[in-house]
């Protein structure tokens, strides 16, 4: 029997669909805490700062799962660092060794292969529900990415074929593993495992926020998932994580 509010406990697949997070975002008040979308193909895949999250046909995992939450607004940053701390630990598990840059994206061989999407609905009771989207390149060649310099696929950057049942099996594993130790009072545990996997770590960054750039060493993550900047002798605190942009050893043209 599956463990109740356990992720997978309950899997939706569709073949074609907008996108899996707008998909469980439309029917989540009516779904069991747990439930897991997937797609075959998505039409209107995003990402943050309102970009589409370009995906291919069967080369591609795009997935999306419900958790509830009580609403706190500082966890919201928290759910983009456990997932992707999951993701990386389960490519790892098939030999392929991927980071994570703050705060969504997941890199391979310095391209992007992947990230994650957190959204929220409060219900009528007050109550958050927390859908966290997972998106990886899988099986594209380097012909799918054409136009797209700064993406990669598993495939084209390492020639690992992933099964991607196989995959999901072991991604549904580690996302359990970590969600149920976030829930032990496991944020610092987390925010540990999340620095050991950062790919710009102690490096010279920029993050955008929409309204300023913020230029400094990026020193690593407070326990809510929030980037520290050292700049100028000075720690920054990065709150915003849903406009913003980073980008290792950028050059201001002053």
């Amino acid at each position: 029997m599956v463990e109740k509010g356990k992720i997978g406990s309950k899997i939706i697949r569709l073949n074609r669909v907008d996108s899996t997070n707008s998909y469980l975002k439309r029917i989540a008040r009516a779904l069991p805490e747990g439930t897991v979308v997937l797609a075959e193909e998505q039409t209107a895949g995003r990402g943050r700062r309102g970009r589409t999250w370009v995906g291919h046909r069967g080369k591609s995992l795009f997935m999306s799962f419900l958790l509830s939450s009580e609403g706190n607004a500082d966890q919201m940053p928290l759910h983009m660092m456990w997932p992707a701390v999951a993701v990386v630990e389960a490519l790892q598990s098939f030999g392929v060794t991927a980071g994570i840059k703050w705060p969504n994206d997941i890199i391979l061989c310095a391209k992007k292969i992947g990230g994650i999407l957190v959204e929220s609905i409060i219900t009528h009771e007050k109550k958050a529900l927390i859908i966290i989207g997972v998106g990886l390149n899988l099986k594209q060649h380097s012909a799918d990415l054409n136009g797209l310099p700064f993406a990669g696929s598993i495939l084209s950057l390492t020639d690992v074929n992933l099964d991607r049942e196989e995959l999901l099996t072991v991604l549904l594993d580690r996302l359990n593993r970590e969600y149920r130790r976030l829930g032990r009072n496991g944020a610092k545990i987390m925010q540990q495992k999340w620095l050991q996997k950062c790919c710009h770590i102690n490096r010279r960054v920029a993050v955008f926020t929409g309204e300023r750039v913020i230029e400094g060493k990026f020193t690593g993550i407070d326990e809510y998932g929030f980037a520290l900047v050292e700049n100028k002798q000075e720690i920054q605190k990065i709150t915003s994580f849903t406009k913003v942009l980073l980008r290792e050893n950028y050059v201001a043209h002053h």
